[in-house]
């Protein structure tokens, strides 16, 4: 999983609230920059369900901006 840029974070958020609560949270800390490990230590759960929660909520939110318009290719042209 890779850092977005703050942009990218903006569009993430505004987007997620449509996720179910646990999940928007949790892609919200990550989104501001809290890593996989600290997060299942925080949330006292294994480390592969985070990895799993983040990746999903950040393919559910990537979709909605692509259905949207709002794919890479509008990021980029900016």
């Amino acid at each position: 999983l890779h850092r977005v840029d703050r942009r990218q974070r903006q569009m993430c958020i505004r987007d997620s609230s449509r996720l179910p609560c646990e999940r928007r949270e949790l892609l919200a800390l990550f989104l501001d920059g809290h890593g996989i490990t600290e997060l299942a230590e925080r949330q006292g759960v294994d480390r592969k369900r985070v990895e799993n929660g983040v990746y999903r909520s950040l393919s559910t939110v990537r979709k909605r901006l692509r259905e949207r318009g709002l794919g890479p290719e509008s990021v980029l042209r900016g």
